[in-house]
């Protein structure tokens, strides 16, 4: 009976060293593969409003409020920040804030530079802590723009006829929920969010 338990205990030590695992401060972590719907399968790096390079796989772990913008925007970009703010708002209400990061991606890389992201962001209010304002090459902001199933064309020298869509990623980068147009209740957002905080 004995030599029984000590094969089963060498099959089970066995089984468990082989999951698949990241240690962090002597804590094992396990490593959830993306789904196939993530955004952080993106491949390239972005320039965000303090001229810091990132790669949007770094937001895994954090719920994404998102939407594209472009700075010289004087209409449709500033009403959808407000009502993203509005969601700020109501995750502060709500206690849980701390789960959520706001990522603006901009339509124009060439005309919003870091500075002129830094200065939008801080015109309309917005938190470096909390917000993230990025640019990237033109083909990026195709392939985002596609993700995210947001449409936009450049009409004039610098403004772009686009979607308005506020997106809601869950914490490996897959879209759960979007708000598109004007005249919808942002209450889907809230709800969205508030059920991946449980």
């Amino acid at each position: 009976m004995m030599p029984v338990r000590i094969a089963l205990a060498f099959t089970l030590l066995f089984l468990f060293a082989c999951k698949s695992e990241k240690h962090t401060d002597d804590v094992a972590v396990s490593i959830e593969p993306l789904s196939d719907y993530s955004i952080y399968h993106l491949p390239g790096k972005w320039v965000n409003q303090q001229s810091d390079t990132l790669k949007l796989e770094a937001l895994q772990g954090k719920i994404v409020v998102a939407s594209m913008v472009y700075t010289q925007c004087n209409a449709a970009c500033p009403y959808l920040v407000s009502e993203m703010k509005q969601v700020e708002s109501f995750l502060t209400r709500e206690k849980l804030l701390d789960e959520v990061v706001f990522l603006l991606i901009s339509f124009d890389p060439l005309a919003d530079t870091p500075a002129q992201l830094q200065s939008f962001a801080t015109e309309l209010g917005l938190k470096p802590e909390r917000w993230i304002l990025v640019q990237g090459t033109e083909d990026l902001v195709l392939e985002i723009a596609a993700l995210l199933n947001t449409k936009f064309k450049r009409v004039g020298d610098i403004h772009f006829a686009h979607s308005n869509i506020i997106s809601v990623l869950n914490r490996e980068g897959v879209i759960v929920s979007q708000r598109e147009g004007y005249d919808t209740s942002i209450d889907g957002l809230f709800k969205a969010i508030t059920t991946l905080t449980r």
